[in-house]
């Protein structure tokens, strides 16, 4: 499962596994920000421990991710995903697996 994440912090894309796997469209993901789419635990680590060492570090490797589908079940992942930037240095946004 693989995403793109704008510098606003919203997914702007996101491919057919991610939506197949946890059952939504895609038009119901794009724009929404991640924490919206994990449990409540998970969203908290995002926000406290995952961004800043995304932001401190440029990328993050094997962290635990717990996805909420659209039914409710939680769906277990290992996230991986580094920053992108623009030539000038400027933060352009992330790409997650």
């Amino acid at each position: 499962m693989a995403t793109s994440i704008g510098a606003d912090g919203t997914y702007s894309d996101v491919n057919d596994a991610f939506l197949d796997r946890l059952g939504f469209e895609r038009d119901e993901v794009l724009g929404r920000r991640p924490v919206e789419f994990v449990t409540a635990d998970c969203a908290a680590r995002i926000d406290h421990e995952f961004m800043p060492t995304l932001r401190r570090t440029g990328r993050l490797e094997d962290k635990p991710i717990a996805f909420l589908t659209r039914s409710g079940d939680v769906v277990n992942c290992l996230t991986n995903a580094a920053v992108c930037s623009a030539h000038d240095g400027r933060f352009i946004g992330t790409i997650a697996v």
